[in-house]
């Protein structure tokens, strides 16, 4: 490349500016999804980067074989394991406990929420932590300290030096013995808060040394040379072998199955980390997809404007420009267009990140503009120019000097025409395959947020409770709620139906002698009123006359009336079982309530009164759920004026359920609305291009008597058998992702063909609407003045 010839593709570039402004964009969008994607893969994947040695920490996670367990894999295992690595003889360098919780902190006038992480030392060297004030090992040894991240401290303090100031947590106080620098969000250990897990404040302190709580998540540093395998045999080894294990009754079988994932490999591998999955593989399939359809436009475009300048050409080939040369000309051309396209989508790129960072739930800014990602878009970008300019050099090299002086148009061979239909094919076929998955995740994850959980949920509010039933705080909060007007009903739950992510299970015998384990969860005496729930046979729990701790009386759902096999739910009502060696009387039977998210098929359940431990939730059945809310926002402060209120309506809490489908689905959406502009743009090219190479044929057809309507039909067909191509290629592929898609849920959308019909009448629209001016044109052609030219 010299002066000349840039001199030269710059003239190009501004003597024709809609064309290449078209040209431009296109790229710019595939160059803006190409960075934002970089930018999530980044920060989601390479979150824990900094850690030393990574492929050596292991998180330990645990998949749960009785009823009503998480489906799949769980970050959560026992605790317990931490005080027994050495027993179990697993090759553990170093090792941590890990438990969260949502919880208000208090610094002088000033209160907020956070998640707390309760760690041990050996946090640090798992995960090779440094502080940038004080000792971090020292302050977690200390059940009186906290170890603050950066952002925190200057949010709870301001600038300058914390060390040794105080905060109130659960009303206690800690000081500040450490600050470090911030995690990453998207980290296997987020929390900017850290404090020691023999805290007085650890929540749930039980859950440290209990086999059958899995709440906590244990992470371990590995010795040199020791295999993932090694920790997995000695921890599974060692669980089943624990005294709490082995005394369970045979039903229970084997209760649970342990692995361990590599730090790098947690976030698309590790348990829970299917949102994430999903995400990158949308995110990637649209990126790709949008980058093609961008790259075939420019091939489609090019090709129609340098068979426009083929006059052009001959005179350079003429005055002594060689093939090469003008190859180089149009390949620099390409190069050009392309690094403008990348600044342009920079720019849209910066424009689109907040609302990006919003869907993925990471903020992306920071990785973008890394030096590294900048280097990578204009290699990219180079790369992508000098391809897709190849086609259009080419077929420039071999336009012959004397036809293009003489006037003699020349089109590119047959073999480069179908090259270019079978493009336009892909982009129809790539435009329906992103337009059918969106349609079905949106379809399907509108239908699960609206299907029915087994109660009304428009009259409930939730409150997480920062204590359970035993602190009489929370029992005079739930009396001046109830004393509320528009009140009907508060109870108190383990948590909300639906976002339930808690579970235990029992082994009972039913009057016929049939043993079998049970889902079972625990209650306050007006949960099923604060719900709004009727019993199918018999009676509810009564605040009234029943109350907290009764060992002596259950209520079962309908499923578990026919797993125990009761005729009928009135045939269950007033039936003894033994559980636990001790006998239970079933007083109701509710509708069943559905425990979890529509990924999870409805079982048995038993709910009791027996124990408080665990209550965590408080619901509110009102009439005027706005205004009761607002009430409530009043009392609060009387009750626990260190804790911040959190509360919800309960449909904004399931809600939770489907958010990472919901992300997903604009994800993809996004990417099929630029990838039908993109079809737009190169069914525009194409039927330019049809029209200049036809109109001979036009000409010539209506000289023998062609009406208006015999071209429109005969430049039409071309695009419909190109679209009838794109869909027999596309919509067996959008049905067999709508299919893996929904393959998750028990309870499926009725979409049948919808998402295939919608995706083909789109693109159908979109083909129509883009071909509509040049076919215009060419029914508007007049064969005299065609003849003349």
């Amino acid at each position: 490349m010299n002066i000349k010839d840039i001199r030269i593709v710059g003239r190009q570039l501004a003597a024709d500016p809609g064309h290449f402004a078209v040209l431009i964009l296109g790229l710019a969008l595939a160059f803006a999804a190409l960075m934002l994607l970089m930018s999530y893969l980044d920060t989601t994947l390479r979150a824990d980067a900094s850690v030393p040695e990574a492929e050596r920490v292991l998180r330990l996670e645990s998949m749960t074989h009785t009823p009503g367990a998480d489906k799949g894999w769980i970050l959560g295992t026992p605790m317990a394991f931490h005080d027994h690595w050495t027993d179990a003889g697993a090759p553990v360098a170093a090792a941590s406990r890990y438990f969260t919780r949502d919880m208000s902190v208090r610094a002088g006038p000033r209160l907020f929420l956070f998640k707390i992480g309760f760690v041990d030392p050996g946090i640090v060297e798992v995960f090779g932590l440094h502080s940038v004030a004080g000792d971090l090992v020292d302050a977690l040894k200390r059940p009186d300290a906290v170890v603050l991240g950066e952002s925190t401290a200057l949010k709870l303090f301001g600038p300058g030096n914390v060390i040794g100031k105080t905060v109130e947590v659960a009303g206690k106080t800690l000081t500040v013995r450490a600050v470090m620098p911030d995690r990453p969000s998207a980290s296997a250990l987020p929390t900017d808060i850290l404090v020691a897990i023999t805290s007085p404040v650890m929540p749930d302190p039980f859950r440290l040394t209990a086999w059958f709580s899995i709440r906590g998540t244990n992470f371990v540093r590995l010795v040199p040379g020791a295999s993932s395998a090694q920790l997995v045999e000695r921890a599974q080894t060692y669980f089943e072998q624990t005294p709490a294990i082995k005394e369970l009754p045979p039903a229970f079988g084997k209760i649970a199955t342990f692995r361990a994932v590599a730090l790098p490999d947690i976030p698309l591998f590790g348990a829970e980390s299917d949102t994430t999955r999903r995400l990158v593989t949308g995110l990637s399939i649209s990126c790709l997809f949008i980058t093609l359809l961008a790259a075939i436009n420019y091939v489609n475009l090019s090709v129609v404007r340098t068979i426009g300048r083929q006059r052009e050409i001959g005179i350079r080939k003429a005055l002594g420009a060689t093939p090469a040369r003008i190859a180089g000309q149009f390949l620099q051309e390409s190069v050009l267009a392309s690094l403008l396209a990348c600044a342009l989508g920079l720019l849209l790129a910066w424009i689109a990140e907040p609302m990006v960072s919003g869907w993925v739930k990471q903020p992306l800014a920071a990785a973008m503009f890394a030096p590294t990602k900048l280097f990578v878009a204009v290699a990219f970008s180079v790369i992508l120019g000098l391809i897709a300019g190849a086609y259009p050099a080419w077929v420039a090299m071999r336009i012959d000097c004397a036809q293009s002086l003489a006037g003699r148009g020349h089109s590119e061979s047959p073999v480069g025409l179908w090259l270019r239909r079978g493009l336009t094919v892909l982009q129809f076929g790539a435009a329906m395959v992103l337009v059918s998955t969106t349609v079905v995740v949106l379809w399907q994850t509108q239908h699960a947020s609206q299907a029915d959980p087994g109660y009304d949920t428009a009259p409930l509010l939730a409150i997480d409770a920062p204590v359970d039933l035993t602190d009489p705080r929370l029992s005079a909060l739930r009396e001046a709620i109830s004393h509320l007007s528009g009140v009907q009903a508060v109870g108190l739950a383990w948590d909300i139906p639906g976002r339930f992510n808690r579970n235990t299970t029992t082994e009972l015998v039913t009057p016929k002698g049939q043993s079998l384990l049970q889902a079972f969860n625990f209650s306050g005496p007006g949960f099923f009123q604060s719900y709004g729930v009727r019993p199918v046979a018999g009676r509810l729990f009564d605040p009234e006359l029943d109350k907290q701790g009764n060992k002596s009386i259950v209520v079962i759902n309908a499923r578990a009336v026919q797993e125990m096999g009761f005729a009928s739910p009135e045939d269950a009502v007033g039936q003894k079982l033994r559980m636990d060696d001790q006998v239970v009387e079933i007083i109701g039977v509710v509708p069943n309530i559905r425990q979890r998210s529509l990924r999870d098929a409805t079982g048995g359940v038993i709910y009791a009164i027996g124990s408080p431990r665990g209550v965590s939730v408080l619901s509110v059945y009102s009439s005027d759920p706005v205004k009761t809310r607002q009430e409530i926002e009043k009392l609060w402060p009387t009750h626990f004026p260190n804790e911040i209120l959190q509360i919800e309506t309960v449909q904004a809490q399931l809600d939770r359920l489907y958010e990472g489908d919901l992300r997903l689905g604009k994800m993809i959406g996004a990417g099929s609305l630029i990838a039908l502009c993109l079809a737009a743009v190169g069914v525009y090219a194409l039927s330019a291009y049809m029209v200049r190479r036809r109109t001979p044929e036009i000409v010539l057809r209506k000289l023998h008597g062609a009406r208006r309507h015999h071209i429109a039909r005969m430049l039409t067909r071309e695009f419909l058998v190109l679209l009838a191509i794109g869909a027999l290629i596309a919509l067996p592929i959008s049905a067999w992702l709508g299919e893996q898609y929904l393959s998750e849920y028990v309870d499926r959308a009725p979409i049948g063909g919808w998402g295939l019909a919608i995706a083909l009448g789109c693109t159908a629209l979109i083909v129509a609407l883009a071909a509509t001016r040049h076919t215009l044109r060419a029914m508007a052609i007049s064969p005299l003045q065609a003849l003349r030219a």
